[in-house]
């Protein structure tokens, strides 16, 4: 018999998802997640068509090369976002390692955007920056696990 590959996620017997057919869908801990995926998506829409509108009037302290750089992390933010989301929503098996993909994308993007404007010495809330850092490291530590172990996930995600 066959080791289960770990990089497809937890793997149920038979009998577990018989025993426990009300784990299955996007319902419990998993709305967090999926409201967190619409939430985004609003807002990764309205960051991908604003910047270039503030890119057009980059007058001031906000250089153009920088705004460039900040669309282009939005929107390969957004392109991850929406392919995370579409097997989310589709309960597909490789769902859960593209939402840990797009967390920890999250993630490096706060924390590149930290560093650009530090180095840049770009005006900006250096205690408001690391909360949001905490915030997403914090949340990073929940829902990675989570998406490794839960039952509910292994059931949800089986396409």
């Amino acid at each position: 018999m066959e080791a289960p590959d770990a990089a497809d996620g937890p793997r149920l017997s038979a009998a577990t998802s018989v025993l426990n057919p009300s784990l299955a869908g996007i319902r419990g801990w998993l709305i967090l997640p999926a409201i967190s995926l619409v939430l985004t998506g609003i807002s990764g829409v309205a960051a991908v068509l604003l910047i270039p509108v503030l890119f057009v009037q980059a007058a001031g302290p906000r250089p153009a090369w920088e705004l460039a750089i900040a669309w282009i992390m939005n929107t390969a933010l957004f392109a991850l976002w929406l392919a995370t989301a579409l097997r989310f929503f589709g309960k597909r098996r490789s769902a859960p390692r593209w939402m840990i993909g797009l967390i920890l994308a999250q993630l490096a993007a706060t924390a590149t955007g930290m560093i650009l404007n530090a180095v840049m010495d770009i005006p900006r809330d250096p205690a408001r920056e690391f909360i949001g850092l905490f915030h997403q490291i914090v949340a990073a530590a929940i829902w990675i696990p989570y998406f490794l172990v839960s039952t509910r996930v292994a059931m949800t995600f089986r396409k």
